[in-house]
């Protein structure tokens, strides 16, 4: 009689370290880095919502300065002029501190220009 040898089956590891390195691979390609908004903008807080602040934001802090990607602008024809799309969505990081007229009418004068919607980002401060 023979006697049968008891192989023993080593795990595929080589395929296991592929998968990890694709998904790291992606999350590196899917995920975004987005650069400094302002130190003194405070977003708006709300619960529940599952959102991020987006690095091309248009940011306007408590006394109503505006910020597009961490360049200063003086008016909402500026943004236009510098990076605005016809018909593109314009998303909007309001200060905490900043009053609701001057949001209304920021969101006015985006639209008169051209934007057809006008997205105002908040913080998410769920738990």
């Amino acid at each position: 009689m023979r006697r049968s040898r008891s192989a023993s089956r080593r795990e595929p590891t080589t395929a296991l370290i592929n998968i990890v390195f694709l998904i790291l691979i992606f999350f590196m390609v899917a995920g975004t880095l987005s650069g400094p908004l302002g130190e003194s903008i405070e977003f708006v807080e709300t619960r529940g919502l599952d959102c991020c602040a987006p690095p091309d934001a248009l940011a306007i802090s408590a006394d109503g300065a505006l910020t597009y990607k961490g360049a200063a602008l003086e008016t909402v024809d500026d943004f236009f002029d510098q990076h605005g799309e016809a018909g593109a969505p314009v998303k909007l990081l309001p200060d905490r501190n900043l009053p609701a007229q001057d949001l209304l009418r920021l969101v006015r004068s985006l639209r008169e220009q051209g934007a057809e919607h006008v997205v105002i980002m908040t913080e998410n401060t769920s738990p």
